[in-house]
């Protein structure tokens, strides 16, 4: 993934990468490392509040070593996606899969923590989420907490130990982003009603089985109505409105967005169909497997959960959707995140089953064509006795099979690792061609997002390498001045890779809170300031100097929505026709310089 990057500080730009960006220039620049506050970075109305456990480490990074902002957040990736997600996942691998017959095949699983691309490969070429990224990749330790506290096998001095780690933990992955509160909460909400049972037996131990069971019937419907019920209170509190409201169109058939699913396609609005065949086959193997395994069938059920609610997203736009996915802005990417945290299980079980089954076929094989010698049946009964303690040190089938020490277990070890192999290369092969027909696999739309994103001379910049040569000339001109700008244009990333103090620093749907009443005439007036009373209000009270209006030439206007359509971002013409319409003849301004279709006016007094 890296390789596609144009070099260690090259920067995609999707819509939310200024946001992100100027946040982080805005806690340099103020040092003041406050969530409460960054909102402020874009001088709205209303909440001032985001999450910045990431922007905080990335601002530190730049700040001590000097580093550009793109290069400090690529390093902060880099660490994140290498260091972070595997030790976290680790830690909830080891717990989950600690017990017969698993404890001694955990491996399997770590390494498919790479293997899906719905996180973390998705994240980087997406939105970029490089806040939900890293509250993502701490997840997997905060759900540890939760499994341990909430397990029937845990004591209460355990509990009462790991509860303050669960709750500082919970603290910690909230600042990068809230929502992996609401995924984490999901999950374990699961795993207590499957363990609901486990507790009835402990505490009515003496009771008839028929009363246990009842009891844990009655339990499991009054947890699910309590949480039914808190969810519903959390949907409708205040500060919340701005996500659960947030609506991302449906852009699939119910029957496709099932496909999708199944065929583990995390799919997006651009490429409808991106499956991993080979993750789809062990997810459904492992699946089956927790049906005769249930301890761990409530991974299955947490994986049912996320992925209806992927489907929901996909395919739907009603009330229905925003009550079940609003608090991950129904957001299809960020839900079919959330099935990876238990898809890793499920397809390490899968592959576990199927690894065990061709163990067992070429031991079988093997043994068809050697068992007329009595060298053989020697080595036969060396090797039972090699098995019997094997199964009492591992206590796991396929363990024994392939570490017995005969020839037949050598074989069956190197078709085991051969197979395992080909499945995760098979698995990150971006595309193949078959009779003439491109058929894209699930890595493929990442990779090209991130390489065609990340070229400095890609077609999907709106802030061009010649832009940026003369917003040096601009910088020079303006000094530390107030400038106001349209962010569509490339300008919303002058102030965090630039250091000119545009007025825009984001895009708007990324502003926390609403447009102020002297933000409005700005953005759609500001072509009258000669004439405009409020307009001059307005850019008096605002104290910009110069209007910096940028090419945009990849633009197109659609009059049936009503938008501008770019390569990468798309806007409401309404609402920035002050900048629009602002031409060198526009009386109140000065053009001061210009190159190309790139202009810095002087706002006349």
């Amino acid at each position: 993934m890296v390789s596609r990057f144009d070099g260690p500080d090259s920067f995609v730009q999707n819509y939310d990468v200024p946001w992100h960006y100027s946040i982080i220039k805005w806690f340099m620049d103020k040092g003041d490392f406050s969530a409460t506050r960054s909102g402020a970075v874009v001088p709205t109305e209303g909440g001032t509040f985001y999450p910045t456990g990431w922007h905080a480490l990335v601002a530190l990074t730049a700040m001590m070593t000097r580093a550009s902002i793109p290069l400090a957040a690529n390093a902060m990736n880099t660490i994140v996606i290498c260091v972070v997600w595997p030790l976290s996942l680790y830690a909830l691998i080891r717990w989950v899969m600690r017990k017969p017959p698993l404890q001694a095949v955990w491996p399997l699983a770590f390494l498919l923590s790479g293997a899906f691309a719905a996180f973390p490969w998705r994240f980087m070429s997406f939105g970029p989420l490089y806040s939900n990224m890293f509250s993502n990749a701490m997840l997997p330790v905060l759900l540890l907490f939760g499994l341990v506290i909430f397990s029937p096998e845990s004591s209460w001095s355990t509990r009462f130990h790991v509860l303050p780690l669960f709750v500082l933990a919970a603290v910690g992955s909230a600042m990068a982003q809230p929502n992996v509160i609401f995924t984490t909460a999901v999950i374990l909400a699961i795993y207590i009603v499957f363990r609901i049972p486990a507790y009835c037996s402990i505490a009515l131990a003496p009771k008839p089985m028929g009363v246990r069971v009842a009891t844990s019937v009655a339990i499991e419907v009054l947890f699910l109505t309590v949480v039914a019920v808190v969810w519903k209170f959390l949907y409708g509190l205040e500060f919340l409105q701005r996500t659960v409201t947030f609506t991302w169109p449906h852009f699939l058939r119910i029957r496709y967005a099932v496909l999708n699913m199944f065929a583990v396609s995390a799919a997006g609005g651009a490429v409808p169909w991106a499956p991993q065949y080979i993750l789809m086959v062990l997810v459904t193997v492992g699946a089956i497997w927790t049906l005769w395994h249930r301890r761990y069938l409530w991974l299955t059920a947490s994986y049912a959960v996320f992925a209806g609610f992927w489907v929901l997203s996909a395919s739907q736009d009603n009330d229905l959707k925003h009550l079940l996915t609003g608090f991950w802005y129904t957001d299809h990417y960020r839900l079919a995140a959330a099935t990876v945290f238990s898809g890793i299980f499920l397809a390490a079980f899968g592959l576990y089953a199927l690894l065990l089954g061709l163990a067992k076929i070429v031991m079988k094989n093997q043994q068809a064509c050697s068992d007329n010698t009595a060298s053989t049946r020697a080595a036969n009964n060396d090797a039972e006795n090699t098995r019997a303690k094997n199964n009492k040190a591992e206590n796991n089938e396929l363990v024994m099979l392939i570490s017995a020490g005969t020839s037949r277990s050598h074989v069956a070890a190197v078709c085991v690792s051969l197979f395992t192999a080909l499945c995760l290369f098979i698995n990150m092969i971006p595309s193949f061609t078959l009779a003439g027909d491109h058929h894209q696999l699930g890595f493929e739309d990442v990779i090209e997002h991130l390489e065609e994103g990340n070229k400095a001379t890609g077609k999907v910049r709106s802030y061009a390498q010649e832009e940026r040569q003369f917003v040096k000339k601009v910088k020079a001109i303006v000094g530390n001045s107030v400038v106001l700008n349209q962010p569509y244009d490339g300008s919303a990333f002058t102030y965090a890779l630039d250091n000119v103090n545009i007025f825009f620093k984001a895009f708007d749907a990324n502003w926390m809170g609403h447009p102020s009443n002297d933000m409005w005439p700005i953005m759609q007036r500001l072509y009258d300031y000669s004439t405009d009373a409020q307009v001059r209000a307005a850019v008096k009270k605002s104290g910009a100097r110069y209007v910096l209006l940028m090419d945009r030439h990849e633009y197109r206007f659609d009059k049936n929505d009503g938008y501008w359509h770019g390569y990468t971002n798309s806007y409401m013409a309404s609402m920035w026709t002050g900048f629009d319409k602002l031409k060198p003849s526009t009386p109140g301004f000065t053009l001061v310089l210009e190159e190309g279709n790139n202009r810095l006016y002087r706002i006349d007094e």
